[in-house]
């Protein structure tokens, strides 16, 4: 193992706070206040999203959105349709093949 570290040190006789590193200092000061406000915005967001729904309460709301639809023959068909192949879909899965494209 080397005893030199990773970052060299600072020559003696350089000023503390000269143009470049203070430029790269003020970039990564502007950078940090951008990702600070980007993560409160994301706190916000998930405050604001239910932390869990039941299953329950989803088939109310399918129940609902169904009973408001103006295509209620056409969703019904598309949902039996799709519970037809759900054994097809489940034996591909089990089995480790995809569907064909």
């Amino acid at each position: 193992m080397s005893d030199r570290s990773p970052v060299p040190d600072a020559a003696p006789d350089a000023a503390p706070d000269s143009a470049p590193d203070s430029e790269l200092l003020r970039r990564l000061d502007a950078l940090e206040a951008e990702s600070n406000a980007r993560r409160e915005e994301l706190r916000r967001l998930a405050a604001e999203v239910p932390a869990a729904v039941s299953r329950r309460a989803v088939l109310r709301s399918l129940a609902g959105d169904l009973r408001h639809a103006p295509a209620k023959r056409q969703i019904v068909r598309r949902a039996a349709a799709k519970l037809g192949r759900a054994p097809a879909a489940a034996w591909r899965r089990a089995r480790g093949r995809r569907p064909a494209t």
